[in-house]
């Protein structure tokens, strides 16, 4: 195999993701975190941004597992590091896949430039919403509407792309992926599954 695609959470356990970190750093692993194709977060790329706060908010959206996504998307964003995160539980429930939990609470991330990621999960059912706040500008995006708005105009609409539109163009692009390479993740993943297994949460969807 000389190209791997993996999906994250690469594991659910910190002993598993060091073995297949052990086995394929030397290989070309990429991990799904996709929204570096989509062009809402393509435009907000090109702002060049150092500095920023970024709050999720929403309810019942699958906090554990979806972090990762957003924690990177900083990263992404800011070619900057995620040094520090912390995870807040409140409580754990069911998730819609067999013996799999996840909980309401907030994941939160801090990184090496100053930047940080307030991640939410509310115990309601209403989509989440991604703000960001970068010195005097407010960029609000709506994935589920697909639409960007800065200072409250809209400046992209009907755009963001979901994961069954970005994987046909991955794989027909594999040789000129974007996708994060394994090597690029392993060391937030680590902080993520750290926190999580310091409270027992290791059956993440």
């Amino acid at each position: 195999i000389k190209i791997w695609l993996i999906e994250k959470l690469v594991s659910n356990k910190i002993h598993n993701l060091e073995k297949i970190y052990k086995t394929l750093k030397n290989t070309k692993t990429y991990v799904n975190l996709p929204r570096c194709y989509s062009g809402i977060y393509k435009l907000l790329k090109k702002q060049n941004f150092k500095k920023i706060y970024i709050k999720i908010k929403g309810g019942k959206w699958n906090i554990g597992s979806n972090s990762i996504h957003h924690l990177y998307l900083l990263e992404w964003l800011t070619s900057d590091k995620i040094n520090k995160v912390k995870v807040f539980k409140k409580q754990f429930y069911v998730t819609k896949r067999k013996n799999l939990f996840d909980f309401y609470g907030k994941v939160v991330g801090y990184s090496h430039l100053g930047s940080k990621i307030d991640i939410i999960n509310l115990k309601n059912n209403k989509k989440f919403i991604i703000e960001i706040t970068t010195g005097k500008d407010r960029w609000l995006i709506n994935e589920h509407l697909g639409y960007l708005k800065k200072n409250e105009k809209i400046i992209i609409k009907n755009s963001f792309n979901f994961q069954s539109k970005i994987t046909p163009k991955v794989v027909r692009e594999i040789n000129n992926c974007k996708l994060p390479l394994l090597n690029d993740v392993y060391e937030l993943h680590k902080k993520i599954l750290f926190e999580y297994n310091k409270f027992g949460f290791t059956k993440v969807t």
